[in-house]
């Protein structure tokens, strides 16, 4: 994981953040104050998934199958527990987006279309330590304010 972009507004408070994730799995938990806009975007090789407040997974594994998409072996997913997340597939910009609201998921296959937004399991519902337990690599939480200072990066237990 990559901060590539921490903007700050003149009073400090975060304007925009930019996260690039190379590997495994990322919690984000995205606040704002009223009257300021969450701008906070998870960028993986074949997906951006951008928070509208909210608290989302963002994973990402290279080399791996899924017997749904023969011949891909690059996948994105994006899970969302609160709040709302915007997916699109930045290596297929005619692939539209998929807007993703509380309980949905969506995964993004190669530089292939979006899944349609779907339920999350219930396995995937228990998010980063979820997925830890399940076998999956170590995660980090992030947890980002607007309109405040930014908290720190931390791991996942």
């Amino acid at each position: 994981m990559v901060v590539e972009r921490n903007d700050l507004n003149p009073d400090g408070s975060r304007a925009a953040t930019d996260i690039k994730l190379v590997g495994g799995l990322l919690h984000s938990l995205v606040r704002h104050a009223p009257g300021n806009t969450p701008n906070y975007e998870v960028h993986t090789p074949n997906a951006v998934a951008a928070a509208r407040g909210t608290d989302f997974d963002t994973s990402y594994a290279k080399g791996v199958e899924r017997k749904e998409f023969v011949g891909c072996r690059e996948f994105s997913d994006v899970s969302v527990y609160e709040g709302k997340v915007e997916v699109t597939n930045p290596t297929n910009p005619s692939a539209g987006s998929v807007q993703l609201k509380k309980g949905q998921k969506t995964t993004i296959p190669c530089g292939l279309l979006l899944a349609p937004a779907a339920a999350i399991g219930p396995l995937i519902g228990l998010g980063a330590a979820g997925a830890a337990a399940a076998g999956t690599a170590a995660g980090v939480t992030v947890a980002v304010t607007s309109g405040g200072t930014t908290p720190p990066v931390s791991p996942s237990q």
